[in-house]
């Protein structure tokens, strides 16, 4: 009897240790599926998390052979659920040199490519190649290589979950806008080199007069010369307009089509203008953009009668081009001008127009904020 009982003894030990060995297994076993269950329950990228600033580099060649650093900054203001995704590249060293982009990152393995769509500036003809690489969501970094070109590799970080949007609603955006045209003639190049050119600059004004549904565009523009430009191109016109807005980007585009008043023969008497194609941005209250041969910026603001060289002011200047248009002292107004002269709109502009001048130009310049 004695035998059984010490038998029955060890075998409940041998069970009880056996189950424990068990139970501890299995708790181990849960927990690490547990785990593994709730890692694969989230995902490691979201389009929140892809919105945003990330600011870095990417490595490009210097047209010598050589490798420059290129420091840039990617705003993504769109990303959907699927990963497709939006926004603005832009060179931190180079003034104002910028383009539009698209891409698609793969939320599960964080692989993603970015190709540019169009530019927003290019004054230095830089070339648009499409970056693909990596998010790394716990680093929050992407990186990877431009043209699949080991030598040109980049490398970002996010630096802010908040970012510029460029899309607009076109039912919002201003109608009349001011601005300056900075670009070059009479260039010369030295292995492939700008070395030599004439400045054109000009004052312009553009007004928005009819913005159709599908983002087609009509209007007229007016352009008198800076006081920064050569006087060889010192001429004054205006032109009808059409063109489109594209809502996602908030780009403008607008041909001439029409001469209104067609600008006077150059000093040196050189004639047949041109009107060029224009390409910018709207953001905001400012337009940014480019044509063949410079680029341009406008800001909205009120039309200023009697606003006569364009440059969004009231001052001495624009007495001076009335009087000695009054005085004909080779100063001859196309019809751009006598619609910006002609104050009281009686259709004729002489003195009347000058005293009305004269006090708009005190009262704007005692009124204007310091």
């Amino acid at each position: 009897m004695k035998i059984k009982k010490l038998l029955s003894v060890l075998a409940a030990v041998s069970i009880l240790s056996t189950c424990g060995t068990t139970i501890a297994m299995a708790e181990g076993n849960a927990d690490t599926a547990a785990a593994a269950a709730s890692e694969s329950a989230v995902s490691p990228i979201t389009a929140d998390m892809v919105r945003g600033t990330w600011t870095g580099s990417f490595m490009g060649y210097d047209g010598k052979g050589g490798m420059v650093e290129n420091p840039t900054v990617i705003n993504i203001d769109e990303c959907d659920d699927e990963g497709n995704f939006s926004g603005l590249l832009t060179f931190v060293d180079t003034e104002d040199e910028s383009y539009f982009f698209e891409g698609k990152c793969n939320f599960e393995t964080g692989e993603f490519t970015l190709e540019g769509i169009e530019w927003k500036i290019n004054a230095n003809k830089y070339g648009m190649f499409p970056f693909s690489g990596k998010i790394d969501p716990e680093k929050k970094t992407m990186t990877g290589f431009r043209n699949n070109d080991t030598k040109s590799s980049f490398s970002y970080e996010k630096t802010s979950d908040k970012y510029d949007s460029y899309s607009i609603d076109p039912a919002q955006i201003k109608r009349e806008w001011y601005g300056e045209y900075d670009g070059i003639n009479d260039a010369t190049y030295e292995d492939g080199q700008l070395v030599d050119y004439t400045a054109v600059r000009r004052n312009i004004m553009i007004s928005i007069t009819d913005i159709a549904d599908d983002g087609t565009i009509k209007g007229y523009a007016k352009f008198t010369p800076s006081d920064k430009a050569d006087q060889k191109y010192d001429l004054v016109g205006s032109y009808y307009f059409t063109g489109t807005i594209d809502k996602r980007f908030g780009r403008i585009k607008f041909q001439g089509d029409e001469w209104i008043g067609y600008p006077a023969k150059s000093a040196d008497d050189t004639a047949n203008y041109q009107m060029i194609p224009f390409s910018g941005a709207i953001f905001g209250n400012t337009i940014e953009g480019m044509t063949d041969y410079g680029i341009w910026k406008m800001e909205s603001t009120d039309v200023l009668k009697g606003d006569l060289n364009f440059d969004n002011k009231l001052g001495v200047e624009d007495l001076v081009i009335l009087e000695k248009y009054l005085l004909n002292n080779d100063m001859t107004f196309n019809k751009t001008m006598f619609n910006t002269a002609d104050m009281n709109d009686d259709e004729a502009v002489n003195t009347f127009d000058l005293v009305a001048l004269r006090k708009a130009v005190v009262n704007y310049n005692l009124n204007k904020k310091p």
